[in-house]
């Protein structure tokens, strides 16, 4: 199978895929229009993400635009069946359960702990769950990072985390 087939086989995914970005992003942008403006809007905590999410969409209409181009709705129809098995797959099982921990971690840990502690809880997960390093490795880079953003926050750009 050559790349062109290949590229033209993932058209449904693409479709999909871009579907639940779409969908994302448009929560990223709606949520971030929500936080709290202290002096500009350019200098809010939601403006970042406010601009990631635009982008995010902006990209997710486009791949969404050429899955269609290269036959996804289409795809989708007849190969019904096959998206059903892709649950059953590795790689996607191990999508879902990361896809899982980042949804613990935004709509769990950091509204209900402090931002260093539910970082680090979830970096440590991440990296545990994907075996990258060893547990000490693990641990150190999770507690350095997580207070390392958190000193850079509040010291050198003087941004209150939650």
């Amino acid at each position: 199978m050559t790349t062109q087939d290949k590229t033209k086989a993932l058209a449904a995914v693409d479709l999909l895929f871009s579907i639940v970005l779409a969908l994302g992003s448009i929560w990223v942008i709606q949520e971030a229009s929500r936080l709290r403006v202290f002096g500009s809007f350019y200098d809010a905590p939601g403006f970042f993400p406010f601009v990631m999410g635009w982008l995010i969409l902006i990209g997710a209409v486009a791949l969404m635009f050429d899955a269609i181009k290269r036959g996804g709705i289409k795809q989708m129809k007849e190969k019904r069946k096959e998206l059903g098995q892709l649950r059953k797959h590795e790689s996607m099982r191990r999508l879902l359960v990361l896809v899982a921990l980042i949804g613990i971690y935004g709509f769990v840990l950091v509204p209900n702990m402090h931002y260093t502690l539910a970082s680090t809880l979830f970096l440590v997960s991440i990296f545990l769950y994907l075996r990258s390093l060893k547990w000490y490795y693990t641990i150190a880079l999770s507690v350095g990072v997580s207070v390392g953003i958190s000193l850079v926050f509040h010291y050198a750009l003087k941004i209150p985390l939650p």
